[in-house]
C-alpha cells in the first residue's frame, strides 16, 4: 500500500530474509556471534536509519535496520523459542512494533538495546503464546522443551553442529530467567543496566547471577566435549 506522494504506508516484507545482510561469523559457534555489543554499535548505520525514516523514506529506513540487526533478533528469538517458524514470527512482530513506534523513539538508549527489549518481550509473549497451546510443550520455569533450534545450515560441520546442540543441552539446564539473562548478556551483549531495565531487576543482582552461572556453563560444555563460550 503507498500513501501521498508515493511513500509505502506498510512495512517492507520479512519472507525469506528480505531486507536481511549477512550474519557476522560462522554459524554454529558455541554462543554464535552477535551483533555488535554497546561498546560496537553501529551508530554510523542507525543514525542513517533514523534520517531516513524523519525524511520520509521509512521503507529504506526498516531495511536497513533489518540489514543490521536483523539476524541478531533472528537468532535471539531462536535461542528463546526454540522453533524456527515461532522465531521468525518473533522477528516478524519485532519490526512491524519498529515500524509502528519509531515514530515515538526518543533515543534515550541505542536503536539496538530499544530493538533488544521489544525482542526480548515479544519472545516471552510468543513461549506463554505456545504454553497455553500445548502446556506440555513448556517446562515449569517457561521453557521450551525439545523442539528444533532452527533447520540445520548445509554448510554447518558435523563439529558446529555438535557445538550448537552442545551449547542448546547446557542453555536448557539453566532456570527460565537466568537462561533469559545469560543470553541477553553473552549473546546480544547488553550492559548489566541495560538487562535490568529490560527486566525490571537491579543491575548489581543480575551481575552476580550471571557470574555464577557462567562457570556452570562453561563445565557444561567441557562436559560435551564444547569449547568455552567466553
Amino acid at each position: 500500500m503507498e500513501g501521498s506522494g508515493g511513500k509505502s504506508t506498510e512495512p517492507p516484507s520479512l519472507e525469506d530474509g528480505a531486507g536481511l545482510g549477512r550474519a557476522p561469523g560462522a554459524p554454529g559457534s558455541p554462543l554464535p556471534p552477535a551483533p555488535p555489543r554497546p561498546s560496537r554499535i553501529n551508530a554510523e548505520r542507525e543514525a542513517e536509519v533514523l534520517r531516513c525514516w524523519r525524511q520520509g523514506d521509512k521503507d529504506r529506513a526498516l531495511r536497513l535496520l533489518m540489514d543490521t540487526y536483523g539476524h541478531g533478533v533472528l537468532a535471539y528469538a531462536r535461542r528463546m523459542v526454540r522453533e524456527e517458524d515461532a522465531a521468525k514470527d518473533v522477528r516478524q512482530q519485532t519490526f512491524l512494533e519498529v515500524w509502528r513506534g519509531l515514530d515515538q523513539y526518543e533515543a534515550r538508549s541505542s536503536l539496538w538495546t530499544w530493538l533488544c527489549a521489544i525482542v526480548r518481550n515479544r519472545s516471552v509473549d510468543q513461549v506463554k503464546r505456545r504454553a497455553r497451546i500445548s502446556a506440555r510443550e513448556i517446562s515449569a520455569e517457561g521453557d521450551v522443551s525439545n523442539a528444533a533450534l532452527e533447520t540445520p545450515d548445509p554448510s554447518m560441520t558435523a563439529n558446529s553442529l555438535s557445538q550448537r546442540d552442545a551449547l542448546s543441552h547446557c542453555l536448557d539446564k539453566l532456570p527460565g530467567a537466568l537462561r533469559e539473562q545469560v543470553l541477553l548478556r553473552c549473546h546480544l551483549g547488553l550492559s548489566y543496566d541495560e538487562i535490568g531495565a529490560i527486566v525490571g531487576e537491579p543491575a548489581g543482582t543480575i551481575q552476580v547471577r550471571i557470574a555464577r552461572a557462567l562457570p556452570k556453563l562453561r563445565r557444561c560444555l567441557e562436559d560435551q566435549g564444547a569449547n568455552d563460550p567466553s
